[in-house]
Parts: structure tokens; C-alpha cells; sequence
């Protein structure tokens, strides 16, 4: 098992993998495409003798750009933020169904946070609320991450402007509640 920085050779695995697992094109290749080239993003791969199994994408950003990292509530995340340099936001971290509930979520989370920047305060993510799976929202409890906040149809604007199927709720609007989670990031 290793992991590694994610490259433009793994995008259309990680692609599938999100488009199984979020919905059809919640992660469109242009997007992933973007996170390998842009500064304020860590996106990393969890292989097994060369294949995809999972894959996780950070986004960091100053505490002045955290209203970028979210898609509503933004003054009361400001308000929680406001003591921060910087925060990191799982944006999403997925593992292949067959490769579940064996601890390679675990070891993928906490080996990817070693990589984020010393500056970072915070670590948060965005816990998709929908029934029958609470495995990221206990994958972040066990790791130290706290729920600060939970928010009625999170998703709901931003599928109707990228125009991405919700795996719940099909075609846009998307009517998936998120719940926010943080924690002070491990010196």
C-alpha cells in the first residue's frame, strides 16, 4: 500500500472513483486537472500494486479566503475561523468499495494531513448526511474531528451551477444536508 501525490496519469481512475461514489461528475476532470496545477491544493492517491483504491484532495486557503471554502453559512464559519493563519478543507477523500471499512480511509486521512502546510490551524470537511453511511462522519469523530455545524441542503446551488447528478438525489437540485466538521491541526 503507498501513497503518493495524486498526478495527471491517475485522473480519470480518480474520476471514476468519485463519479461511483459522489455522483456523475461531482469531480469533473477539468476540476482534478486543476487541483494538480494550483498552489492552494493537495491532492494524493492510495495505491495497491499500482491500482487506484482511494484518493483524497485538501484545499487550503488564508483565513481571509475562507468564505471561498465553503458554499454557505460563510459568516458564521468567518466567526469560528477568525483566529486562524490558515485552514485545510477535505474537500473529498473516497475509497473503493471493495477496499471498505479495512482502515485504508484511516491511513489515507492521516497520512495525507502529515503533507499540509505548517502554517494551517485548522483541519475541517464537509460530511455528506444521507442514510445508510456514517462511515466518513466516524472516520472524522475518531480521528479528533468535531462537528461544528450542520447545514440544510448544502449542495443545492452548486449542482444546479456545475450541473452535477447528486449518487442521492439524481439530477440538480441537490437536496443533501451537510454537517461541518473540524479540529486544531496536529503541531
Amino acid at each position: 500500500m503507498v501513497i503518493c501525490e495524486m498526478q495527471h496519469s491517475d485522473v480519470l481512475s480518480v474520476s471514476s472513483l468519485s463519479d461511483n461514489t459522489f455522483g456523475k461528475d461531482f469531480l469533473t476532470t477539468d476540476f482534478i486537472h486543476f487541483t494538480l496545477e494550483s498552489n492552494n491544493y493537495r491532492s494524493f492517491c492510495l495505491k495497491k500494486d499500482n491500482k487506484l483504491i482511494g484518493f483524497a484532495i485538501w484545499e487550503v486557503a488564508a483565513t481571509s479566503e475562507i468564505s471561498n471554502l465553503f458554499y454557505s453559512e460563510k459568516h458564521f464559519l468567518n466567526n469560528f475561523f477568525n483566529s486562524s493563519n490558515a485552514i485545510a478543507k477535505l474537500n473529498q477523500i473516497a475509497i473503493n468499495e471493495e477496499y471498505r471499512n479495512k482502515g485504508y480511509g484511516d491511513y489515507l486521512l492521516n497520512e495525507s494531513i502529515k503533507s499540509i502546510p505548517y502554517d494551517v490551524d485548522f483541519l475541517t470537511s464537509i460530511y455528506w448526511v444521507k442514510d445508510g453511511s456514517e462511515a466518513m462522519k466516524k472516520l472524522l469523530i475518531k480521528n479528533g474531528f468535531e462537528s461544528i455545524k450542520t447545514i440544510t441542503h448544502y449542495w443545492y446551488n452548486d449542482s444546479i451551477e456545475k450541473k452535477y447528478n447528486c449518487a442521492i438525489c439524481g439530477t440538480p437540485p441537490c437536496k443533501c444536508n451537510a454537517e461541518i466538521f473540524a479540529k486544531k491541526k496536529p503541531q
